[in-house]
């Protein structure tokens, strides 16, 4: 199961690798999600991006209960098709 600090080390890892996939995903998070690492959001799932610089501090609160991404149709077949939830 795909765990939310693993998401974030992928985006940050492919970010150095990429330098569009920051445009990209600024444009359209749920889009280069999908095209990038095959990780489907589930409607419910609202996006915040929130691009880092040295004039702001952005504090994450984890919820109460950590969230998991589902691998889609309830199988684990590697990190493609997955829906985070």
């Amino acid at each position: 199961m795909l765990e939310r600090t693993e998401l974030e080390a992928m985006i940050a890892q492919r970010l150095t690798e990429d330098p569009g996939l920051r445009s990209r995903l600024i444009a359209d998070p749920r889009a280069a999600l999908a095209a990038e690492f095959k990780i489907h959001l589930a409607p419910t799932v609202s996006v915040a991006l929130h691009e880092d610089n040295p004039q702001e501090l952005h504090i994450v609160v984890p919820p109460a209960s950590e969230r998991h991404a589902a691998p889609v149709g309830g199988d684990d077949r590697g990190p493609q098709n997955r829906v985070y939830q």
